[in-house]
């Protein structure tokens, strides 16, 4: 019968059902800025990326077969960047728990993050999470990337908002694109916005003094009135359209009801 040292470098039994991205929603996509060295010199000129998560349920075990000495490394690492907590008893070189239950945090932190790659330790995202520990050393973790929807969500955002205030048309190529880097203006000041509430809410805890309160403005809202002022002259044109349409259906039913009632005499 295998002892408890072989049951843990054997890993799990397999996972009944889908994987699951670990640590973040299913449909999560971290959204990265960088600068583009092909399309431009200037470093003030950023672009994003969308990345899935590279890290799914049983990713937590890539370490089992590391060779001890590398497991060490990485188990030291951990201790340095606060990811395996102060006085946590576990093995140098043995896969336990108390690593596992670490490195799945790290797991977590890199798809939050956008880091790492498939079947790889994401070295860059604990060297992150690191840095970060170090910005913050009192006992607090680094704060998440910024939340942004998807492309295909603000798509879809942006479809249904026009066909509701511009009487079910669709937009056309040139205001689809115009209007989804609106929304997605408007979806990343307000993620900043919910991240700088975070920072002032951490630091109310801590004691610290805060700033001027931090308001979560609503994307969506600020896209709808946006909508009102661009399409004012669309909207007010459906806007009689349908008063006079209502006004005709009103004197139908009238005429309907004067000739039911001549009828009846």
């Amino acid at each position: 019968m295998p002892g408890l040292e072989e049951l843990i470098m054997a890993g799990p039994p397999p996972a009944a059902g889908p994987r699951l991205p670990i640590g973040v929603p299913q449909d999560y996509v971290a959204v990265r800025e960088h600068t583009d060295p092909v399309t431009s010199m200037d470093p003030s000129i950023t672009t994003t990326t969308a990345i899935p998560p590279s890290y799914y349920t049983g990713d937590e075990w890539l370490p089992v077969n590391l060779p001890p000495e590398d497991l060490a490394r990485l188990q030291r690492r951990m201790v340095d960047a606060g990811l395996i907590p102060k006085g946590a008893k576990f093995q140098l070189g043995t896969y336990d728990e108390v690593t596992r239950a670490a490195f799945t945090e790290l797991l977590a932190y890199a798809n939050a993050s956008g880091l790492g790659s498939r079947n790889t330790i994401p070295l860059d995202a604990l060297e992150q999470y690191a840095a970060g520990k170090q910005q913050f050393p009192e006992d607090t973790k680094p704060l998440p990337p910024l939340r942004l929807p998807g492309a295909d969500e603000i798509a879809q955002a942006v479809k249904s908002t026009v066909r509701s205030m511009l009487g079910g048309r669709d937009p056309d190529a040139e205001e689809m694109a115009e209007l989804t880097g609106l929304l997605a203006g408007f979806s990343r000041e307000s993620a900043e916005q919910e991240r700088s509430l975070l920072v002032a809410q951490r630091d109310a805890a801590e004691g610290e003094a805060t700033s001027d309160a931090v308001v979560v403005e609503d994307p969506v809202a600020r896209f709808k009135e946006e909508m009102e002022q661009r399409y004012r002259p669309e909207i007010e044109r459906l806007d009689n359209i349908e008063e006079v349409e209502v006004g005709r259906n009103n004197l139908l039913k009238s005429i309907v009801g004067m000739d039911q009632l001549m009828g009846a005499r």
